[in-house]
């Protein structure tokens, strides 16, 4: 029974899209939009690295990127990095919907406040505040010796912009 009820649901929704010319043409724009500039670079990106010169299959190039420490420095920084950004994101969204803290409301609209910004505005902004020529840093504080590419100013770039996006998932889930 639940199938028919499926079935015909799924028919009424494709003869709705069918009705609608522009909505299909909207739909398969979007499809083909999402091959040439995703599914495509993506796939040729790994032909590319599983080919040799030649053409031929070869894993060289991961054997080659598998086997040089920098790449495996760089990796393991980067899931350092993701790790704390989510235990930070962690635990805001189980103090926020768990614990009893006063001005619950006005965290909840600080934690989705950098979601109307893009990541890179708030990384351009903390290197124009606080990097070597920084408003902040030097003009203010007279600091000339500061460098914000480093771990820990990641670890604020990276939190300030996609601990919303924990908070917001795992506070629907606690």
């Amino acid at each position: 029974m639940a199938n028919a009820t499926t079935r015909a649901k799924r028919l009424n929704e494709t003869k709705m899209i069918l009705r609608q010319p522009l909505l299909l043409i909207a739909i398969i724009l979007s499809f083909a939009l999402l091959l040439l500039f995703v599914i495509y670079p993506l796939a040729k990106t790994l032909i590319y690295s599983l080919t040799d010169e030649t053409g031929a299959f070869s894993l060289a190039n991961l054997i080659t990127i598998l086997q040089t420490p920098r790449y495996g420095k760089v990796f393991g920084r980067t899931m350092a990095l993701g790790l704390i950004v989510a235990v930070i994101g962690y635990v805001f969204a189980y103090t926020v919907t768990r614990v009893n803290v006063p001005a619950k409301g006005f965290f909840k609209t600080m934690a989705t406040l950098p979601i109307l910004s893009p990541p890179f505005v708030l990384s351009l902004s903390i290197i124009f505040l606080f990097g070597k020529q920084g408003l902040i840093s030097k003009n203010l504080l007279g600091i000339t010796g500061s460098s914000v590419y480093g771990l820990k100013s990641l670890i604020v770039v990276q939190v300030m912009s996609f601990f919303p996006i924990a908070y917001l998932t795992l506070s629907g889930i606690l």
